[in-house]
């Protein structure tokens, strides 16, 4: 039995190969995504408290710090307004309040939308709760630096004008 094969029906056996080495990748890429969804969703199922709870506590500590920031800068105003590098922190302090209600506004958009597509919904929720916190607790350490700078500064502008009278 002598046949000769042509290139043409070698390259589509070849074709076929990878087309089905193509459909196996592809089901077991969806098996391995399928099980992934379902882990996160067991773990989001598991700490949905705490993720609520987190959730609803983030607008509570943004008031706080825009709040604090607001009562800094007025202080400050009245101490003296030739404090410009005291200002100019506190105007850092506000924009990373700023940046704060950004992220907040980020994560409440985007758990209104997880019910579109799980999968993503829950990574971006994971990701954006994990910046926020961050750079809540990031924002709340430089509102204490700026806190004590400001409060040592004012220490010392009063016992400077104590001392002159």
């Amino acid at each position: 039995m002598d046949g000769t094969i042509k290139i043409s029906e070698l390259l589509k056996f070849i074709l076929y190969l990878l087309g089905i080495g193509v459909g196996v990748y592809l089901v077991l890429l969806f098996k391995n995504l399928a099980k992934i969804t379902k882990d996160i969703s067991a773990v989001l199922s598991e700490n949905k408290d705490s993720i609520d709870k987190t959730i609803s506590d983030i607008p509570l500590i943004t008031a706080n710090v825009n709040e604090i920031t607001s009562d800094f800068k007025e202080t400050l105003e009245e101490i003296s307004p030739d404090i410009s590098g005291i200002t100019r922190n506190v105007n850092y302090i506000t924009e990373d309040a700023s940046d704060i209600t950004s992220s907040v506004n980020k994560i409440t958009k985007t758990v209104s939308k997880g019910a579109e597509d799980v999968g993503e919904a829950v990574g971006v929720l994971k990701d954006t709760v994990e910046e926020t916190a961050t750079s809540v607790k990031g924002s709340i350490d430089n509102i204490s630096k700026y806190i004590e700078i400001g409060s040592e500064i004012f220490k010392t502008i009063k016992e400077y004008i104590g001392k002159k009278k």
